[in-house]
C-alpha cells in the first residue's frame, strides 16, 4: 500500500498525551464543505490506527509525506504497528517543507532518485533504502531549511525492493527534453 501526500501538514495540540512535545502532527484535509478547518485534519494517531486496522497484516506500507511538520506524522516511533511500514518525510515535526514552483522539494528529490536508479539499474530491482538515501541527499542539496527523514518498522529497507520502478525506455524518452536534471556524477547515490 502506498500513501503519497503532497499538501499541507500542521501541528495540533496532543489531546491523548502520547507525544513528547505535546503536539500531534496532522495532514490538512478538507471538511465535507471543502473548507480547511482544524476539525477536519487527519491526526497522526488516527492515520496510524486506520492503516493498521484496515489493511491486511501482510501488507507492506510505504508513506511518502511531502508536507510541513511530517517527521513523525505516521507515528512509526510511537504506534504499535502490525505491518512493515516505511515513511519518507519532507521535514521534521518543527519544520516547514519548501516548494520549488515545480512541486515540493521532496517530490522532486523522489522523482530524481527513482530516475537515477532506473538509469543505473535498468530492469534490476533497487532498494527502498537506496531511494530514501537519494531523497535525503537531494533534499539537503536543494535546501538547508528542512531535513528530510526516513523511518521504518519491520524488514530492513535495504532488503525491500522499491515498489514503483520506472521503465527505462520511458525514462530515456522523457530525458530528451529534460537533460539538464542529470548533471550529477555516476558516483552519486540513487
Amino acid at each position: 500500500f502506498i500513501w503519497f501526500f503532497a499538501g499541507h501538514g500542521v501541528n495540533v495540540a496532543d489531546l491523548d498525551g502520547d507525544e513528547d512535545d505535546g503536539l500531534d502532527e496532522a495532514f490538512v484535509t478538507p471538511s465535507k464543505e471543502g473548507k480547511l478547518v482544524e476539525k477536519a485534519v487527519l491526526l497522526d494517531d488516527d492515520f496510524a490506527k486506520a492503516l493498521n486496522s484496515l489493511l491486511p497484516a501482510e501488507t507492506r506500507i510505504l508513506c511518502i509525506c511531502d508536507c510541513c511538520h511530517s517527521g513523525t506524522i505516521c507515528d512509526i516511533d510511537s504506534f504499535h504497528w502490525e505491518h512493515d511500514v516505511y515513511q519518507i518525510s519532507a521535514s521534521q515535526d518543527s519544520e516547514e517543507a519548501e516548494d520549488t514552483g515545480k512541486g515540493g522539494v521532496l517530490t522532486r528529490a523522489l522523482r530524481q532518485s527513482i530516475e537515477r536508479s532506473t538509469l543505473r539499474y535498468g530492469t534490476e530491482p533497487y532498494s527502498l533504502q537506496r531511494i530514501a538515501d537519494g531523497c535525503i541527499k537531494r533534499v539537503h542539496k536543494q535546501t538547508k531549511e528542512q531535513v528530510c527523514s526516513f523511518q521504518y518498522n519491520g524488514t530492513p529497507p535495504d532488503e525491500v525492493a522499491w515498489p514503483m520502478p520506472l521503465h527505462r525506455r520511458d525514462l530515456l524518452y522523457k530525458m530528451k527534453a529534460d537533460l539538464g536534471e542529470y548533471e550529477e556524477s555516476d558516483d552519486d547515490i540513487a
